[in-house]
């Protein structure tokens, strides 16, 4: 963890700075202590830990599901397959998207639900990149494979100081959530003033969803509007598009890039500014 990510931390309980000591975390204001298993610093609120909390029963249906497979370093090359196939047109959006707000300059990114930080190679490195994500497991890996500063944390309840990013990114993650209105509040409070959100969501209305339905895992379900109103109280939406479609192979996501009518494109994108006063 570098000297400039270090300050950008924040207690998730109380949000309260972290004095760094002894490969430990301290709050400086309730004190507690927070450590680094397998090198990746455990930022979870209190409430997140609860076993009753819906935090816990989604991180086990995420754990038998997408974070639990295998780690075995010889299905690295086929992670980063299946994930190109499926989700490169979003990475190369957003990675678009970043430079178009950059303008030639170095950002403070924050990578949001980042998974096995597949998005960092994407992304040119002059940026300074942090990713947070609930599920241990794949930090491991992203920390291994493709190295930045990488926290486990609860996108509503986000371990960082008000004001710390240029631009945060979230890609196919807030279907999950119980409270994605909490995680957006989060998100535009990290944000600088003038700050961006790039987010993307499954469409519900696609070919594809409409011929195989919707996961069960997935809590949330989107159109045009729902993006719209959810992005309103805190971010000036600027850009909403259906992007990508899906080639029906059998068992293997194919999904090309491009932009699509709203009853074919697999995934709402949108790019928002921070208002003012959030």
């Amino acid at each position: 963890m570098n000297g400039v990510t270090a300050k950008k931390l924040a207690c998730p309980d109380d949000l309260g700075a972290l004095d760094l000591a002894d490969h430990r975390l301290r709050c400086v204001l309730c004190r507690r202590e927070y450590s680094a298993p397998d090198g990746v610093f455990d930022l979870l609120p209190l409430q997140s830990l609860r076993a009753d909390s819906p935090e816990v029963e989604r991180l086990q249906s995420y754990n038998a599901t997408y974070s639990g497979r295998p780690d075995r370093a010889w299905l690295q090359p086929l992670r980063v397959l299946m994930a190109e196939l499926g989700n490169r047109y979003l990475y190369s959006w957003a990675a678009r998207r970043i430079d178009d707000i950059a303008m030639g300059r170095s950002l403070d990114i924050l990578d949001a639900a980042c998974g096995d930080g597949i998005l960092r190679r994407h992304i040119a490195s002059r940026h300074r990149y942090v990713g947070v994500d609930f599920s241990a497991r794949p930090l491991v890996r992203a920390a291994r494979y493709y190295p930045a500063d990488y926290f486990r944390g609860d996108l509503n309840h986000l371990p960082f100081a008000d004001a710390s990013f240029d631009v945060a990114v979230s890609l196919q993650s807030f279907q999950y959530l119980d409270a994605p209105a909490t995680a957006i509040r989060q998100i535009a409070r990290v944000l600088k003033p003038g700050g961006h959100f790039l987010l993307t969501v499954p469409n519900r209305g696609s070919f594809k969803y409409r011929r195989q339905g919707l996961p069960a895992i997935q809590r949330q379900k989107f159109d045009r509007e729902t993006v719209r109103d959810l992005l309103s109280p805190d971010f000036q939406v600027q850009e909403i598009a259906a992007r990508g479609v899906w080639l029906p192979f059998p068992k293997i996501g194919i999904h090309l890039p491009g932009t699509y009518r709203d009853s074919l494109g697999l995934s709402w994108t949108a790019v928002s500014e921070r208002l003012a006063g959030k």
